[in-house]
């Protein structure tokens, strides 16, 4: 027999046949539950329904929390920050957690910081020292009742309240006066104490005769009565008093009975 031939083209498909009897619909599921199981091609003869399911394994069970919260996933509570411990169980309103050096509480917020004081001023602003008045310096620490700050070229210091300066002319005597006696107020002691033809000399208590003529000063005014018109003028001072000249009109001398009937308005004052 000679070599075969080469094959030949397939010729058309046939009809097909009639259909085989169904196969019986399965009744149970072999349970796919687990983590990690092999694949298998399964053996059963049976089909299976369209909504056949296999089922899953429950979820694993949650770890417990630790570091700085405590408690199930599903009701944690903050204990730290960072690894420090938190207590604040009960804050009120507006109040912050605040480090205290071993744990976070719960404080109302701090007031600010406060500047520190300078200039006249030393302290804090509770306890304040007032140390100058406008940078000159002040030291007074014990100060006596009634005592004034006083400047002494180089500091405020207490001192007691300085006497004001002697007048340089102080009244020492006056009044109205006449050799018949005191005819109005009088102070000093102011007195005549003898009257001559022209000259009346007048004294007052603790007169004493000045070496120079400007230790005191008088001034003298007569009161005249209708009739007599005096003149006045300076005579000297003496060991009891000083002594005035008065004259009339005419330039004359007036007499002793005249004089002793006149008023003198007299004030007496010391230059010091």
């Amino acid at each position: 027999m000679g070599p075969e031939g080469p094959q030949g083209p397939i010729g058309p498909t046939g009809p097909m046949g009639a259909a085989g009897p169904t196969a019986p619909l399965g009744t149970t599921v072999v349970p796919a539950t687990s983590f990690n199981l092999a694949p298998d091609a399964g053996a059963s003869s049976f089909c299976a329904r369209a909504d056949h399911t296999h089922g899953s394994p429950p979820p694993p069970p949650l770890p417990t929390l630790g570091g700085d919260v405590t408690g199930p996933v599903g009701a944690t509570t903050v204990t730290q920050l960072q690894g420090r411990a938190v207590s604040a169980p009960n804050p009120s309103s507006g109040d912050v957690l605040t480090w205290t050096g071993t744990t976070w509480n719960a404080r109302p917020v701090p007031p600010p910081p406060l500047p520190p004081l300078g200039g006249d001023v030393t302290g804090p602003l509770t306890a304040t020292t007032v140390t100058q008045l406008q940078g000159r310096a002040l030291a007074v620490a014990n100060p006596a009742i009634g005592d004034v700050l006083t400047w002494t070229g180089t500091s405020w210091v207490a001192r007691p309240v300085p006497s004001p300066p002697a007048a340089p002319v102080t009244v020492i005597a006056a009044g109205i006066v006449s050799a018949a006696g005191n005819t109005g107020p009088v102070i000093g002691g102011l007195r005549v104490i003898q009257v001559s033809s022209g000259l009346v000399t007048f004294t007052f208590t603790g007169y004493v005769q000045p070496s120079s003529t400007s230790t005191y000063v008088v001034k003298v005014t007569p009161l005249v009565n209708g009739t007599f018109f005096p003149l006045v003028a300076f005579q000297n001072f003496s060991a009891t008093g000083f002594t005035l000249q008065v004259r009339d009109t005419a330039g004359l001398a007036a007499g002793i009975a005249l004089l002793s009937n006149t008023s003198f308005m007299v004030e007496v004052s010391q230059v010091r």
